[in-house]
């Protein structure tokens, strides 16, 4: 899986891993020992991107999207608009 290489990567080289999910993100499917924090930014997966760019909005930061499918390209689409 690409972002779990990249958390490795990156937390090697002494990164802090912001992992955001939803509500519904299973527990196991976060990664264990990789991240240095994590946030919710919505109720489930559709609902992702809205929060995840007011949270970005907020901090006047940016994020790097790294692989995904259809649910990644919207977010990607919705940083575009």
């Amino acid at each position: 899986m690409v972002l779990n290489e990249a958390q490795q990567i990156a937390s090697a080289m002494g990164f802090n891993i912001l992992v955001i999910i939803v509500n519904e993100t299973p527990v196991d499917a976060i990664p264990n020992g990789q991240l240095s924090y994590c946030h919710i930014v919505a109720q489930n997966i559709y609902d992702k991107a809205a929060g995840l760019y007011r949270l970005l909005q907020q901090y006047d930061a940016s994020c790097l999207f790294i692989g995904g499918g259809h649910i990644i390209g919207d977010e990607i689409q919705t940083a575009k608009n």
